[in-house]
């Protein structure tokens, strides 16, 4: 087009003369120029923009964002921006912010297209798919075969150059097209506007481009941005079809923020140090990561995506070192912090240790310090007043209460490095004295006659008795002697009554608020029944470190012990259910050498239990009647225990046991024949006397008066001194179910009367009754004829080995027994017992053992039935007659001689 030009402009000037004027021709001929250089500058933006746009819609595609906006000058107009992306290539777009193109053919001002050209308006538009597609003048752009067209490629996959992506085509720039994107291309030719949808192999025209009009230098496309606006975290880009808006976010730059100043730590060797940080400007992609020099260890805890803690371990020793913490944005941009470390002191003048009197006041504590610190206790009577800290002086300030209480009393400082507050980097220890408060005698015992007692007290916090408390037998003076020093006296009236009586006088302070101390009074009675009292005999010792003891405690968590004790050495003690763990001991005074007292306690004592050989106790003198109502484990253990009494006052009439009671008194060489005389409702002597190894005989009818007794469960087992038993010692105990371990290892037992039992219909249980009575030589034939309910023989005489025959109707009626597994084992001196032994015992499940150890002759027991013979091991064989037995195993072993040996199955014997 430039040489038609040249050519036209030649022939004019041939054709003119020097007096021809040319002026109007070349003017049009420039204009015309103008306009054509105008049309093919905006043809090469509106195809930039047009690829540029392709550009940021996949730049939004991929979540890309914003690094830089440069603008775009022509003289000192901004004629659009180049735009850099974190990962995508730059792009450039051009806008119209002075050039508005001209509509309609008319002249648009400082505009490009004049009368009868158009500019075409290219842009995309979102359709309801959520996909942008090409619009051209406000109306989709269609294919070839009506086909709206894809704007960005599908899953941000490429297609530059036409050549990457499934039927990717690209614009001029080589811009991204993606799968199914079409890259628009723009050009002007013939004066007309062309567009190519495949890289321009085709064109399509689209309208005319030139015309006759005025002209311009200005050309600025806008025929796709309206506007594009620089924003603080985003740009703003119009588009000028339809009005589309997109917003493109800018990089902003990250930062870490650390909770130490200066990026310096300071540290107490071995320490794990936490440091909290905070990130500004974060995304998804960013990662902070740490290292050291190798002394400090280091881990980064993220709490969440912007914030977090680094962990650092300090060496021990301490060592100079560092530590880089890096933040990286995932996209190529990292930030770098270096923390330096320098080590802890802090320097008390005074030392750690402050101690304050009991008025408290004011504390000052100076030191030297190079860290930032906070001061923290938990002691309500200690408070910080003030604390005064540079880099390197500093003083806390402490306000101490004054101490009331009559202890001392120690309080703890800490001194937190800030940032560590899992542990104090020290402690400062407050120590304050106690109030001063003594009394010289504080328990007082008085004549029934009354009298006046008197005591010397020194308190610090003043002295006062709250009248309305004393009891009205008691009245109460006090003398100061202008400091800490009070006279305190007691005038105490005549008792009548026959019973003692007694009171706490409790002493206060000044206030009348705190109790400093108490005086006991104890005053006798004017006549006294010596034989309700309960009377001990003990022997305070260096043994015992001269304090005895008695075992008066509670009931069943009801009834609870109000009585008096008489230690015998002038003391008195009340006993109460708030004192009676205490109450209940005393230390003789002044003793040299083992010395015996008599105790005496009146009042009401529901419970003994304990007293072992600890307690002092050598004898009971008298049971007296104190309203006992359990025995439980009384004197259990006390082998110093020498004599008991019998039951003359009726000390045991609402006793219902005497479990474990005088167990182990192994010192213990007879019981009184009335000892529980008025047990009426006694329900068990479950190890009553077991392991009372020294008593070698028992009273007849010693359990007469307990005819509920249900159990004597290891009563007298390990009583091996005892050689024999009296007939009636089980007179009157019909309810008893349970004779188990009764006389188990009484080794001296010679023999057992026959009617032993006889009045223990209910029994169900004689299981090693007899066991290891290796001194027993016979057992008489009707010792179990009235136990019609026995179920069980195991273990009864398992280890008699003295035991040279068996009667045979000793088991005749106790039709309802199921086991004697191990019964007769080890009964060594056991060589024959009769055939019939078990004839009436037909229930019999268990043999286990039964004979093991014994050498029998002759033969085995059997049942005659119809002039069959049934051995225990052939019951099996007439289940009309006999249960059949379940476990046998080893029954007859060692059994040799027996004449039926080999007709015994092997798993019997």
């Amino acid at each position: 087009m430039k040489a038609k030009l040249f050519a036209l402009l030649a022939i004019v000037s041939i054709a003119v003369s020097s007096c021809y004027d040319d002026s109007a021709l070349i003017g049009r001929i420039e204009d015309h120029e103008q306009r054509i250089q105008n049309l093919e500058t905006l043809c090469s933006q509106m195809n930039t923009n047009i690829s540029s746009l392709q550009d940021l819609l996949q730049a939004m595609q991929d979540q890309d964002y914003i690094t830089s906006v440069t603008p775009v000058n022509e003289g000192d107009k901004v004629i659009g921006y180049v735009i850099n992306f974190a990962k995508a290539a730059p792009v450039t777009i051009y806008h119209g912010e002075d050039g508005k193109a001209g509509a309609d053919g008319a002249d648009g001002q400082d505009g490009a297209a004049g009368k009868d050209g158009h500019t075409p308006v290219i842009g995309v538009k979102k359709y309801v798919d959520q996909v942008y597609y090409w619009t051209i003048d406000g109306e989709w752009l269609l294919d070839e075969k009506g086909n709206k067209v894809r704007a960005v490629g599908q899953d941000g996959k490429d297609g530059k150059d036409g050549k990457d992506g499934e039927d990717g085509i690209s614009g001029s720039s080589g811009s991204s097209g993606g799968r199914d994107g079409i890259t628009p291309k723009l050009k002007i030719e013939a004066d007309y506007w062309w567009v190519s949808y495949d890289n321009g192999i085709s064109w399509q025209q689209l309208g005319k481009a030139v015309s006759e009009g005025s002209s311009s230098n200005n050309v600025y496309s806008d025929s796709i941005f309206e506007s594009v606006t620089i924003e603080n975290d985003a740009v703003k880009i119009v588009l000028l079809d339809g009005g589309e808006v997109f917003y493109i976010p800018r990089h902003q730059k990250i930062d870490i923020l650390l909770d130490i100043e200066g990026d310096q730590a300071t540290v107490t060797p071995g320490e794990t140090l936490y440091i909290s940080y905070q990130l500004e400007n974060v995304t998804a992609q960013t990662l902070v990561t740490a290292g050291s020099d190798g002394n400090y260890k280091v881990r980064v805890r993220s709490t969440d995506q912007s914030s977090g803690v680094i962990e650092v371990d300090c060496p021990s020793p301490y060592v100079d070192g560092f530590v880089n913490v890096t933040v990286s944005d995932g996209n190529g941009y990292s930030y770098v912090k270096c923390i330096s470390f320098c080590e802890r002191q802090m320097s008390l003048y005074n030392g750690y240790e402050y101690n304050v009197n009991a008025q408290g006041g004011e504390v000052n504590i100076p030191f030297d310090i190079n860290f930032e610190y906070t001061v923290s206790t938990n002691e309500s009577w200690i408070s910080v007043v003030e604390t005064k800290a540079q880099m390197r002086e500093g003083a806390i300030a402490l306000s101490v209460e004054p101490n009331a209480e009559l202890s001392s009393r120690q309080g703890v400082l800490n001194i937190y490095a800030d940032g560590n507050v899992n542990a104090p980097f020290c402690q400062i220890h407050i120590n304050q004295a106690s109030a001063v408060f003594s009394i010289g005698k504080s328990s007082f015992v008085v004549e029934s006659e009354g009298g006046d007692v008197s005591t010397s007290v020194v308190s610090s916090n003043g002295l006062s008795v709250n009248a309305e408390e004393l009891p009205g037998w008691i009245s109460v003076t006090t003398e100061n002697d202008g400091n800490s020093s009070y006279e305190v006296t007691l005038s105490v009236s005549q008792n009548t009554d026959g019973q003692m009586r007694s009171s706490e006088i409790s002493l206060y302070d000044e206030s009348m608020t705190t109790v400093l101390g108490t005086v006991k009074v104890v005053q006798r009675p004017y006549l006294s029944d010596d034989a309700s009292a309960m009377i001990f005999r003990v022997r305070a010792n260096f043994a015992n470190n001269f304090t005895c003891s008695v075992p008066i405690t509670y009931y069943n968590y009801s009834y609870y012990p109000d009585c008096f004790i008489d230690w015998g050495d002038g003391t008195v003690d009340h006993v109460t259910k708030e004192n009676y763990q205490t109450a209940t001991k005393h230390t003789y005074e002044g003793l040299t050498q083992g010395q015996d007292f008599e105790v005496k306690i009146t009042g009401y004592v529901p419970v003994l239990s304990g007293g072992g050989a600890d307690s002092g106790i050598t004898h009971v003198l008298q049971w007296g009647n104190t309203g006992l109502r359990s025995m439980n484990r009384a004197f259990n253990g006390n082998n110093r225990l020498e004599s008991i009494p019998a039951d003359n006052t009726g000390a045991f009439a609402e006793v219902t046991s005497f479990e474990y009671c005088f167990r182990g008194c192994s010192s213990l060489t007879d019981l009184p024949e009335g000892l529980f005389a008025n047990c009426p409702n006694v329900t068990s002597f479950y190890e009553c006397f077991s392991g009372c190894s020294s008593l070698t005989d028992l009273p007849e009818g010693l359990f007469a008066n307990c005819p509920n007794v249900t159990s004597f469960y290891e009563c007298f087992q390990g009583c091996s001194s005892l050689t024999d038993l009296p007939e009636g010692l089980f007179a009157n105990n019909p309810n008893v179910t349970t004779f188990r371990y009764c006389f188990y290892n009484c080794s001296s037992l010679t023999e057992v009367p026959e009617g032993l039992f006889a009045s223990c219909p209910n029994v169900t249980s004689f299981e090693y009754c007899f066991e290891f009575c290796s001194s027993l030589t016979e057992v008489p034939e009707g010792l179990f004829a009235s136990c019609p309910n026995v179920t069980s023989f195991g273990r009864c005489f398992r280890y008699c080995s003295s035991l040279t025959e068996l009667p045979e109707g000793l088991f005749a009626n106790c039709p309802n027994v199921t086991s004697f597994y191990e019964c007769f084992e080890y009964c060594s001196s056991l060589t024959e017992v009769p055939v019939s032994l078990f004839d009436n015992n037909r229930m019999v499940l268990d043999f286990y053992y039964t004979f093991n150890g014994c050498y029998l002759s002759g033969e085995s027991p059997y049942t005659e039935i119809d002039g069959v013979k049934y051995h225990l091991y052939e019951r099996c064989n007439a289940p009309d007659h006999f249960k059949t037995p379940t476990s046998y195993n080893v029954c007859f072993s060692s059994c040799h001689n027996l004449t039926d040996w080999d007709s015994i199955p092997s798993d019997w014997k």
